[in-house]
């Protein structure tokens, strides 16, 4: 996901650590086992991506 990051292949919704990230079409958190999409709860908690950058 950092390199999606660096290669602006992914935004992320703010410069913090446990920042949601976008892509592929779904919103991404860092987990202690790796990387995992939010579910429908979270996703519903996030403003829409044109508000996030």
């Amino acid at each position: 996901m950092e390199q999606l990051l660096a290669d602006v292949k992914a935004v992320s919704m703010g410069p913090f650590d446990g920042s949601p990230v976008h892509s592929m079409n779904r919103w991404w958190r860092q987990t202690e086992q790796g990387w995992a999409a939010l579910d429908e709860a979270a996703k519903a908690t996030i403003p829409p991506l044109s508000s996030a950058r």
